[in-house]
């Protein structure tokens, strides 16, 4: 399970089993020891020196009792001191929470403290009312649809941008294009006993 770091008054509960089998029922609170051990700490061992009225008196540190022993039998309540749960610079952090008695199994609980949740009732340690916080959220509102609105319609925003495509020339461009092509032209006759020719004309043409 997961606690968030510095939670007090944490209560847990534990389905406890007897070594020769069957729910642990009907024995006695102070007969148990809790232990927590933290991150790279050494363990730490507490008696469950009070019995609680019921099972739903408030916190108590070190205390614990059987919830129901007719309709639950072997489920208890056992209320672990604070220190568990302090929170620490480690990060991830665990804690192994377990439960001992001389007639029992000994079951572990492996706690992860999580993160502080954010506390909404305060904004930079001011005390902030209903009213303060619709206030921030209208703030916030207000500076969306401004940024929104500069960008559709600002110097550099999307309307200018427009502009700018709507400006380039969609006919399609005309011009002149010269391309080389080399030609020959040979001339030959015949002039009495002998040939005679040559090359003339040898260039090139638009």
């Amino acid at each position: 399970m997961i606690i968030p770091a510095g939670t007090t008054s944490v209560i847990t509960y534990w389905n406890m089993k007897l070594l020769v089998g069957g729910p642990a029922t009907g024995l006695t609170a102070t007969d148990f020891d809790i232990t927590y051990t933290r991150t790279q700490e050494a363990a730490v061992k507490a008696d469950i020196d009070a019995v609680l009225s019921t099972a739903a008196t408030a916190f108590n540190d070190d205390s614990g009792i059987e919830v129901d022993a007719t309709n639950a039998p072997g489920l208890w309540r056992f209320d672990f001191p604070d220190l568990a749960f302090a929170a620490s610079g480690t990060s991830p952090f665990h804690v192994i929470l377990s439960v001992k008695h001389a007639s029992c199994v000994t079951p572990h609980h492996l706690v992860e403290l999580g993160n502080v949740p954010a506390d909404v009732q305060e904004v930079g340690g001011t005390t902030q009312t209903a009213g303060d916080l619709a206030a921030l959220i209208t703030t916030a509102d207000t500076a969306i649809d401004v940024a929104v609105a500069d960008l559709a319609n600002g110097t550099d925003g999307l309307s200018a941008l427009k502009a700018l495509i709507d400006a380039v020339p969609t006919t399609a461009m005309r011009g002149t294009y010269f391309i080389p092509v080399r030609t020959s032209f040979r001339l030959r006759w015949r002039s009495g006993p002998c040939r005679s020719s040559f090359r003339w004309g040898s260039g090139y043409t638009r």
